[in-house]
């Protein structure tokens, strides 16, 4: 599944504050949300109060282009770059994207995506509601 990159956020109110207002004002639904963490804000999500959106905590130190380099130039050729995903990729960030976000990841904000068909379930607008009367 491809996600959208909604943000990065550097508290847990602040991305909490974000999810109400895409579930409230752009009518997203939970499922359509996906918060990213590394493990040092893992305490902040011990218990989930982000809406019943998934988070995923993760080691950024494992991710990320410093490491693609190493293993890229310790492979002497044989290592695919291509093959290998950070943990954005991992949730269908487009690479360029993923790779310019990375850094906030490692540097411990917190990342919220979204599905690219988000909002799925959005109301229909008046000129909408209009048309399907007749």
């Amino acid at each position: 599944m491809e996600r959208r990159f909604e943000g990065t956020f550097q508290t847990e109110n602040e991305v909490r504050a974000e999810i109400k207002r895409l579930i409230s004002e752009k009518e997203y639904a939970a499922e359509e949300l996906l918060v990213i963490s590394d493990e040092q804000n893992s305490d902040l999500f011990k218990t989930n109060h982000l809406e019943s959106v998934e988070i995923d905590i993760v080691d950024s130190e494992e991710n990320g282009s410093f490491w693609e380099k190493i293993k890229e130039t310790l492979s002497f050729g044989t290592y695919d770059s291509e093959e290998a995903h950070n943990v954005l990729e991992a949730h269908g960030v487009p690479h360029d994207i993923a790779e310019h976000h990375l850094n906030a990841l490692t540097d411990g904000d917190i990342i919220l995506l979204a599905d690219t068909d988000a909002p799925k379930y959005s109301k229909l607008s008046n000129v909408n509601k209009k048309c399907n009367k007749y």
